[in-house]
């Protein structure tokens, strides 16, 4: 592990799908904000922005939506999510909301495929004139093989997605290979992924690949972290926002698990989430960083 890199701690409670995003200067996360959080009162599955470090919240969104990504151009927010409530379920149907103000938000449909399709996790990356949607996929079985699997969309606009060749842009059908958060820097996209391994307590770290067509990759051997790495990612950045219930319930869950990580440049570093917890209901948010621009970070793993 680079000597730039450090793990800063634990963020939130039952939180785990979010994108750290640079809006208007800001940095933010978009999180997947979950029904069973302590601050949704509403109970309802649906997306929210914070400030990450004012702590300002915006009003929700997507009712009924869950799994949501975020990607920003000329001050524009896209908030990509899965249609449905269900973790476990997913859904053939992703949706786009917009806003230039994450206030007023325009609905419409991304992507839409067979109704044997499930899509859970996903990103977007521009490279060159065309965007790029990475998707974690659950079925069908014969796409999927051993399921979850990684597949491609392209867009020209960020609005409409069509579905690259799955039966050549694809990884991989032959291990678990989930929540991928895709870039593209220096002639490579890269991949961080979640992978299940059986030399880990409870199999799951993220890993990451790199390609120049999507179709041939390059694996490093060892993930890009993990858990058991001391006390950090049990530290609590703001113990104020806590009950002392809350803090209980943190210091005594189970560590066996590191993935759902994304990441973005702000202020000359990389700032990364991830989830830590057990992969069985106990989830977290927490946060690292890069001491150094993301393409650096990245790169790194294949040198």
């Amino acid at each position: 592990m680079s000597n730039k890199f450090r793990k800063k701690g634990l963020l939130d409670i039952d939180i785990v799908e979010t994108t750290p995003i640079v809006w208007k200067g800001d940095l933010w996360r978009c999180e997947w904000f979950r029904p069973l959080h302590y601050a949704n009162t509403d109970h309802v599955s649906c997306g929210r922005f914070v400030n990450m470090e004012t702590g300002e919240t915006s009003a929700i969104f997507a009712e009924g939506q869950c799994f949501h990504s975020a990607y920003t151009e000329n001050n524009t927010l896209y908030v990509y999510s899965v249609n449905g409530y269900d973790t476990s379920d997913g859904n053939n149907t992703i949706n786009l909301y917009r806003s230039t103000d994450m206030i007023n938000w325009k609905e419409s449909t991304a992507l839409t495929m067979p109704e044997d399709w499930k899509f859970y996790n996903n990103s977007v990356c521009l490279c060159g004139d065309t965007y790029y949607m990475a998707l974690e996929i659950g079925q069908p079985a014969a796409v999927t093989g051993v399921p979850f699997t990684i597949v491609y969309a392209v867009s020209k606009n960020l609005v409409d997605w069509h579905m690259l060749d799955t039966d050549k842009y694809i990884y991989t059908k032959e291990f678990y290979s989930a929540c991928p958060v895709i870039r593209w820097s220096d002639g490579y996209f890269y991949i961080i992924y979640l992978e299940r391994q059986p030399h880990l307590k409870y199999n799951f770290a993220p890993f990451i690949i790199r390609t120049r067509d999507l179709e041939h990759y390059e694996r490093c051997p060892y993930p890009v972290f993990e858990y058991g790495d001391g006390e950090a990612d049990k530290y609590i950045q703001n113990r104020t926002i806590f009950t002392p219930e809350q803090i209980e319930y943190i210091e005594s869950s189970e560590d066996n698990n590191n993935s759902d990580v994304d990441f973005c440049d702000y202020n000359g570093k990389t700032v990364i989430l991830y989830s830590w917890g057990n992969q069985l209901g106990r989830e977290f948010l927490a946060e690292a960083e890069y001491n150094g621009p993301s393409g650096e970070w990245l790169a790194s793993f294949f040198k």
